[in-house]
């Protein structure tokens, strides 16, 4: 919506969800009473103070509740959802109370993604990790406020949460609970016992101080190592999907698949899966081990879990980015000079750069500012010829450059292509993650 503009909506109920909040507040608990517990373990074994040891028990305490939040979090049901006007006005959502006509403000550049839950609610998720939960009428109302919001398929990516790895195997997120507390006071103990090494070294160097030196600082890199994997199978995953494909986060690095190398999106019993033209099948799970099957056939009834709900929604977001991504209007355009076709880097920024200038060599083929911004926005076209369009609006188009490069990051799911586009907008092309994004539109390896 533009400034000044306002449009009011009926809508059945609102509420906040802020669960994902409390879960990032959770996780971040936890991660600063681990660093604590270690720091005052190391320093207890150095200095001997009863005060460090408490302050190691005092950090563990708090990371007990954090870790408590965090089961809280994921045990609460959604919000309670009250009647509430909904306007859209002076580019903010406007929530009105219609008893006390008091009004709370959410400014749209703070929403940062949003979704279509069936059979009646309008997710939009806002920067600080709160949710406003909206229930509409009917799906046309619900995809009139997504799109006033700016958080369609095709302007915004969309983050799903997965299942955990370890909630895939049979007691795989109890027994990582367990390894988890065994290994951090492994790892606590571990840094108590460096500091008595570092102490006794500093008064007296021979063979064996160094060698149980080393073999304790080997032991702590390795317990380090095993919890950084065990967290990683313990914390939830998600898949992001943009306009140019799907980012899934697996649990120790992130495999992005563009729509490209996909032969099918189907059901499946545990969520969604891909099917790659390789042959290569990827599961995206929504649902954990010991959880009832998710059903094989469509269903018309609402989701009955959350599990479902968010395969569901999973599944209509990468039909619509699919449906809506590439134009066969902008293939039709004689766009081809913009790609790089073997020349130097050097030569090929040059000729971007003349591009709508009078010294250009191709003004002929007729290109203009706009076709130039179609390609930025087109998620069909390759990834080398969208950061050329970007270089060559830059140079005569800086501020219309940076605004289709910024709408065109929101809605791609590629890091490394959001990267190259950045830099684009600024005249420039990172030619090392423009090559990792040009090689995965062309065969999907993995990020």
């Amino acid at each position: 919506m533009s400034d000044g503009t306002t449009d009011s909506l009926v809508v059945e109920g609102v509420g906040v969800d802020r669960r994902a909040r409390t879960r990032r507040f959770a996780r971040r608990g936890l991660a600063i009473s681990s660093a604590l517990v270690l720091l005052f373990g190391f320093a207890f074994g150095f200095l001997l103070h009863p005060a460090l040891f408490g302050g190691a028990v005092f950090a563990g305490f708090g990371g007990l509740v954090s870790f408590l939040a965090l089961l809280v979090a994921n045990a609460r049901s959604g919000p309670r959802l009250a009647p509430r006007g909904v306007v859209m006005k002076d580019g903010a959502l406007l929530l009105l109370d219609g008893a006390t006509q008091r009004e709370r403000a959410f400014p749209l550049a703070d929403i940062t993604q949003g979704w279509w839950e069936d059979p009646d609610l309008v997710h939009l998720a806002l920067k600080s990790g709160d949710v406003l939960v909206v229930r509409v009428k009917d799906a046309a109302q619900g995809e009139q406020l997504l799109r006033a919001a700016g958080v369609t398929a095709a302007e915004r990516v969309l983050r799903v949460p997965l299942a955990s790895a370890a909630s895939q195997v049979p007691g795989g997120s109890i027994f990582g609970g367990a390894l988890l507390a065994i290994g951090g006071a492994a790892l606590f103990f571990a840094s108590i016992t460096l500091a008595y090494g570092v102490r006794d070294m500093a008064h007296e160097v021979d063979a064996a101080s160094l060698g149980g030196f080393s073999f304790i600082v080997a032991l702590a890199a390795l317990l380090s190592l095993a919890l950084y994997a065990v967290t990683s199978a313990l914390r939830r995953r998600e898949a992001v999907v943009g306009t140019d494909g799907v980012a899934y986060q697996r649990s120790l690095r992130t495999e992005f698949i563009p729509y490209a190398a996909l032969a099918s999106v189907l059901l499946d019993t545990r969520g969604v899966r891909l099917v790659r033209k390789d042959g290569r099948r990827v599961v995206l799970p929504t649902r954990g081990f010991g959880a009832p099957p998710l059903p094989l056939a469509p269903q018309a009834a609402p989701p009955k879990t959350p599990a479902e709900a968010q395969r569901r929604v999973l599944l209509e977001r990468i039909h619509e980015a699919m449906a809506s991504g590439g134009s066969s209007e902008l293939a039709q355009v004689a766009l081809d000079r913009l790609d790089r076709n073997g020349r130097p880097i050097a030569a090929w920024l040059d000729d971007l750069r003349k591009l709508l200038t009078s010294e250009g060599v191709y003004r002929t083929a007729r290109i203009s500012p706009e076709q130039l911004g179609g390609v930025i926005m087109d998620p069909a076209a390759p990834a080398e010829r969208r950061v050329a369009a970007a270089v060559a609006l830059s140079t005569r188009e800086s501020g219309e450059a940076r605004q289709r490069v910024r709408i065109a990051v929101q809605a791609c799911a590629d890091e490394d292509l959001r990267s190259a586009l950045e830099s684009a907008a600024e005249g420039e092309i990172d030619e090392t993650t423009l090559a990792r994004a040009a090689s995965r539109r062309i065969d999907g390896r993995a990020g």
